[in-house]
């Protein structure tokens, strides 16, 4: 996701983007203490102004945790997009964290983005809606 947010040399769709990571999955498992210090150097250290979320995460936790902090970076301004996954072609076949709904300051849903083939055609297997 972050190659084609950020790519090189004329690739991607902001090629001249500084990043930055962070990652509060240790080991495969997201971690909430890990998240939490995470969602604190975005919104103190890092401060970007887009985050890309590239977790996949399992349906054992529940989505109002994750609800939190992802709300937390849209309060603080930041634009959030989060990755639908690889469970389609049938809609609705995502899940957490793209599928999240009410997050915080307006009560909208997650931004979620799938993949598109050279023909900007869906791929079969990326995930559809509802976000």
């Amino acid at each position: 996701m972050l190659g084609a947010a950020a790519g090189a040399d004329g690739l991607g769709v902001a090629p001249e983007a500084q990043w930055s990571i962070v990652n509060p999955i240790g080991g495969g498992v997201l971690d909430p203490e890990a998240l939490a210090i995470a969602i604190d150097w975005l919104l103190m250290t890092a401060q970007p102004d887009v985050v890309i979320l590239p977790w996949d995460v399992p349906e054992s936790v529940p989505a109002y945790q994750l609800a939190i902090p992802i709300g937390a970076l849209r309060a603080a301004g930041m634009a959030v997009a989060l990755p639908a996954g690889n469970e389609g072609p049938v809609s609705g076949a995502n899940r957490p964290p793209a599928n999240l709904l009410g997050l915080a300051p307006d009560g909208a849903p997650a931004f979620s983005v799938g993949g598109v083939d050279a023909l900007l055609q869906a791929y079969e297997s990326s995930s559809r809606g509802p976000n």
